[in-house]
């Protein structure tokens, strides 16, 4: 786990689920509710689902990397096409490519930060955790 578990992974899952959450009600609300950005929507889109993976990734760092992204892309789906019944909105398919891109970029990211998080909790730099895999990959 990140971070060594605890309290910390604890305070991450919690913003996970609360991303999730505000991700969906931002996602649903009526187009006369929507506020936009100067950066346009596939980039919010992007930007949005990339803290979201993140998070989860952060927060949930069970091997399979795989099962969160599908999971991610399908609820990013879920919820193009939930915009359905939404007044006013309407799903698109660039959104969600926008959103899936934001996905992989992510879960990514995260999955880069975790090793060194992880070491830095247990207190070992990353001279040491360099170390110890190079030498087990020499046995």
């Amino acid at each position: 786990m990140p971070w060594g578990g605890g309290w910390v992974a604890g305070i991450t899952r919690l913003a996970a689920w609360g991303c999730l959450g505000v991700v969906a009600l931002l996602s649903l609300l009526p187009s006369a509710e929507m506020v936009r950005t100067s950066l346009g929507g596939h980039v919010e889109h992007a930007m949005a689902y990339a803290g979201l993976a993140a998070l989860m990734r952060l927060g949930y760092p069970a091997p399979g990397i795989g099962r969160l992204v599908l999971a991610l892309v399908i609820y990013a789906g879920l919820l193009e096409y939930l915009q359905n019944f939404s007044p006013g909105r309407s799903p698109a398919v660039a959104d969600w490519l926008a959103s899936s891109v934001g996905v992989l970029i992510g879960s990514g990211i995260a999955q880069r930060a975790a090793g060194p998080l992880s070491a830095a909790a247990r207190g070992t730099g990353r001279r040491n955790v360099t170390h110890r895999n190079r030498r087990s990959s020499d046995r």
